[in-house]
C-alpha cells in the first residue's frame, strides 16, 4: 500500500504536467457522435450461455476483420464534380539540405522552406487562412515541439534562440522569398528547433519544428532501468539532431543529474531480439562495439534525467556534426554513463530504425469505391493524406471512429458493425467550438473530423486530393492506425465503412479468450519481427446476468509473467495465483513514486505488463439487450509501445489477469494469451 505522501505526490505531479505541456488535455474518448446508434450485434457463443462470441475461435479462424468482398464496379453514371472548400499549399519540390516547417495552427495553413546557398540561405514561405492579412514576429527557440501538440510553452520548446523579426523584419501572410545568414549546417543548425510565429494583432503564437525537407534516417532508443524513457536522432548528410524526451529515473532515485553519453556501432549479433533485452538487463556489460560518437570529445552536450514528470529537465535537444548512417550498420546502442563516473555505464539501449508508415482504408462496395491512404515519415512530420474516392450514393460527411469495424457473419444487420459511430477526438475538441467544415487548420478540429478538415462531400461524387495533416498521427498511443473510417449520409446512417491498415506489412497476432466469470477477447497485433513497434489492442467484455445486475467500472488488467491452467472445460480460470507477478522485463521499480510516473505519455516508465498504468482501467457491462435488439458489451482499443509480441519479453505464452472494481487487488479472472495460426 503506498503512502499518503506518495499518493499526494502522484496527484501533483500528473497535474503539474498535464498542464505545462498539454493545458487542459485529457485523453479520452469522449468524442462528437454523428448519430445515435446503439453497439452492434454478437452472434450466440456457442460454448456459453449468453451472446458475447470472442473474434478469435478456438482454433481461432480469423482474429482480424476480414476483407471486404471485390463486387464489380456499379453501372451508374458517374460525372466528378469539383471540390469547393480550399486546400492547404503544398510544399515545392525542396533542394536537398533544405529544412521545412509546416504551419498548421489557429486557422493558419502553409510551410516555410529554408534552402542552404553558397553564400545565404533562402526562405520560402506560403501562409494562408483566416488570419492570412495579419503581421507575425517570428523567432527560433531551443527544443523541438511535441507530436500531436501546439503548445508553445517553454516547458516544451525550450529558449529563445533568435529574433528573426529584428534582423528580417516581421513576416506577412501570402508568398515571400527572404535571405538570411541563418545556419543550416554548422554547429548553429537550426535543425530541430522550433519556429514560432506570434501575431502582433491577434496574439496567436504558432509553434512548428524544422524538419530536414529532404531524404533523413530517424532511429530512437527506448529505455526502461534505471533510466526510462526516450532518445530519439535525426540523421542528415550533414548534422544529426538529438532529442530527449521523458528521461526520468525508474529506481527510485530522487535526483536531477546529467550525463556523458555514446552512441556504439554493434556487430549482427548484438541485433537480435534476445541481445538487446539481454544487453539493457545488463547495463551491456558485455557488449563490445565501435564508438560512433563520445560526448565527451565531440563538442556535444551532456544528456539530464530528472525525477521529476519530466518537463525541461528531462528533455533536452542538440545537434551534433554528421556520424555513420545507421542504416549502414547492423546495430547501434546508445550508452548512457553514470554521473560522476564516466566509465561506468548507467543505462544502455538499441536503436530501432524508424521507417515512415502506410497505411490505407480501402473500399469496393456498391456505395463507395477508391481508398484513402496515409503516409507519416516519423512521429514529427505531419501525415500526408492522399483521397480518392468515389461515391455512388449521396453523402455528407466521413470521419474516423474510435473503433475497427469487424464483420463476423455473411450477412451483417447494420452497413457498419462493431463501430461506435462517434468521432475520434483524444484531444476534447468541443464540436461547438470548431470552424465551419474546410475553413481551419487541422488542429482545430478532431483527430478523425476528415471532413471537418477537409471539407464536406455534399454534391460530391469523386474526391481527388492530397493534403498535409499535422493532426493525423500513424505512430504512438493517438495513431488512427487500425480504427474505422466511416462515410455517412445527409441524413446520417452510415452507407460504407473501411478499417486503416498498415500497408505493406506482415502482423503478428496473440489473443486472450475468457469465458468465466467474464466473457470476452483481448486481441494484441503488432508489425512481425519488430519488439519496439506500436502494438494495437483491441478488447470486449462483458458479463452473464446472474452475476449481478450492475456494471462494475475500473477492473485493473495487467499482462501477469506465467500461464495459468484452465482445465478442459473452459478458456479461462478464477485460480490465478500461478499467473505470478506483473511482467516487469526489466525490474522497473514500482515503490512510492511509481503512482505518479507510470502514465501513458510516460510508459516506458511503467512495468511493460501494468497495462493499466500505461493505458486505463476497463468497465464492464452485464450483457443485455438494448433496444433494437443489440447487446451492451464493453469496447476498446488501445495503441502501446511498451510492449512485444516477440523476443524475450514477448507477452505470448504469459497470461492476463482482470482484477476487481474501482482498481481492486483481488484476482477475478485470468486468461492465457495464445499466438494466432491461420489455417494453411
Amino acid at each position: 500500500m503506498f503512502s499518503k505522501r506518495c499518493r499526494i505526490e502522484a496527484n501533483q505531479g500528473r497535474q503539474h504536467y498535464n498542464q505545462a505541456v498539454h493545458g487542459s488535455y485529457q485523453p479520452h474518448y469522449p468524442s462528437r457522435p454523428l448519430s445515435n446508434s446503439s453497439q452492434p450485434l454478437h452472434p450466440k457463443h456457442p460454448q456459453t450461455n449468453h451472446a458475447h462470441r470472442p473474434i478469435v475461435e478456438l482454433p481461432p479462424h480469423s482474429p482480424l476483420p476480414p476483407s471486404e468482398p471485390i463486387l464489380p464496379p456499379p453501372q451508374i453514371p458517374h460525372k466528378p464534380i469539383a471540390r469547393e472548400a480550399p486546400l492547404p499549399p503544398l510544399v515545392p519540390e525542396p533542394p536537398p539540405g533544405s529544412l521545412v516547417a509546416y504551419i498548421h495552427s489557429s486557422g493558419i495553413m502553409g510551410y516555410m522552406l529554408l534552402t542552404p546557398g553558397s553564400a545565404q540561405t533562402t526562405i520560402r514561405y506560403h501562409i494562408v487562412g483566416v488570419l492570412q492579412t495579419e503581421t507575425f514576429r517570428w523567432k527560433i527557440y531551443t527544443q523541438p515541439t511535441l507530436p500531436l501538440t501546439t503548445s508553445c510553452s517553454p516547458t516544451v520548446i525550450g529558449t529563445m534562440l533568435t529574433d528573426l523579426t529584428e534582423t528580417l523584419g516581421p513576416l506577412r501572410g501570402g508568398r515571400g522569398v527572404l535571405q538570411s545568414n541563418i545556419d543550416l549546417t554548422g554547429d548553429d543548425s537550426i535543425l530541430g528547433k522550433t519556429l514560432i510565429l506570434e501575431g502582433i494583432e491577434s496574439g496567436i503564437r504558432i509553434c512548428t519544428t524544422l524538419l530536414p525537407a529532404t531524404k533523413k534516417v530517424f532511429a530512437e532508443a527506448k529505455l526502461h532501468s534505471p533510466v526510462a524513457g526516450m532518445v530519439r536522432i535525426f540523421q542528415t548528410s550533414v548534422r544529426t539532431g538529438i532529442i530527449t524526451e521523458y528521461m526520468m529515473y525508474s529506481d527510485g532515485r530522487r535526483k536531477d543529474s546529467v550525463h556523458q553519453w555514446a552512441l556504439v556501432q554493434g556487430s549482427a549479433e548484438d541485433a537480435t531480439p534476445e541481445a538487446r533485452v539481454t544487453n539493457e538487463q545488463q547495463k551491456c556489460r558485455n557488449f563490445v562495439g565501435v564508438p560512433l560518437i563520445e560526448s565527451n570529445s565531440a563538442k556535444a552536450k551532456p544528456l539530464t534525467v530528472s525525477t521529476e514528470m519530466p518537463t525541461i529537465k528531462g528533455r533536452t535537444y542538440q545537434t551534433v556534426q554528421a556520424i555513420t548512417s545507421f542504416d549502414t550498420v547492423p546495430i547501434v546502442y546508445l550508452i548512457l554513463y553514470e554521473e560522476k563516473d564516466t566509465k561506468t555505464i548507467l543505462a544502455c539501449a538499441a536503436l530501432d530504425l524508424i521507417e515512415p508508415k502506410k497505411a490505407a482504408a480501402k473500399f469496393s462496395s456498391n456505395e463507395i469505391q477508391g481508398s484513402l491512404t496515409f503516409t507519416q515519415e516519423t512521429p514529427y512530420d505531419p501525415t500526408q493524406v492522399e483521397v480518392n474516392i468515389k461515391l455512388f450514393e449521396r453523402a455528407y460527411s466521413y470521419g474516423i471512429d474510435v473503433l475497427p469495424t469487424i464483420k463476423r457473419r455473411t450477412v451483417e444487420t447494420k452497413k457498419c458493425p462493431n463501430v461506435k459511430e462517434t468521432i475520434y477526438n483524444p484531444l476534447n475538441k468541443d464540436p461547438e467550438e470548431v470552424p465551419p467544415q474546410g475553413e481551419g487548420s487541422s488542429d482545430q478540429y478532431a483527430v478523425g473530423d476528415l471532413s471537418g478538415k477537409y471539407g464536406t462531400l455534399e454534391n460530391v461524387q469523386e474526391e481527388n486530393f492530397k493534403v498535409i495533416d499535422c493532426n493525423l498521427p500513424l505512430f504512438g498511443y493517438f495513431s488512427v492506425v487500425g480504427r474505422a473510417i466511416i462515410f455517412y449520409s445527409p441524413d446520417g446512417p452510415a452507407i460504407g465503412c473501411s478499417n486503416i491498415n498498415l500497408v505493406d506489412t506482415n502482423l503478428t497476432t496473440s489473443y486472450a479468450t475468457f469465458d468465466v466469470p467474464f466473457q470476452g477477447q483481448f486481441i494484441f497485433r503488432q508489425r512481425t519481427g519488430r519488439c519496439s513497434d506500436d502494438m494495437y489492442i483491441y478488447i470486449e467484455a462483458s458479463k452473464p446476468e446472474q452475476q449481478g445486475s450492475e456494471k462494475t467500472f475500473n477492473h485493473p488488467w495487467h499482462v501477469h509473467e506465467k500461464q495459468v491452467n484452465a482445465g478442459f472445460e473452459h478458456l479461462s480460470s478464477t485460480d490465478c495465483a500461478a499467473a505470478g507477478p506483473h511482467l516487469n522485463t526489466y525490474n522497473t521499480s514500482t515503490a512510492c513514486i511509481y503512482q505518479r510516473d507510470c502514465t501513458l505519455f510516460t510508459s516506458l516508465r511503467c512495468e511493460n505488463g501494468d497495462l493499466t498504468g500505461k493505458l486505463s482501467a476497463i468497465d464492464i457491462p452485464v450483457y443485455k439487450l438494448l433496444d433494437g435488439g443489440e447487446p451492451d458489451v464493453g469496447k476498446y482499443y488501445f495503441i502501446d509501445n511498451n510492449i512485444a509480441n516477440c523476443g524475450p519479453a514477448s507477452i505470448i505464452g504469459r497470461s492476463i489477469v482482470i482484477h476487481s472494481e474501482d482498481f481492486g487487488s483481488p484476482r477475478v479472472t485470468c486468461a492465457n494469451i495464445l499466438e494466432f495460426k491461420s489455417k494453411p
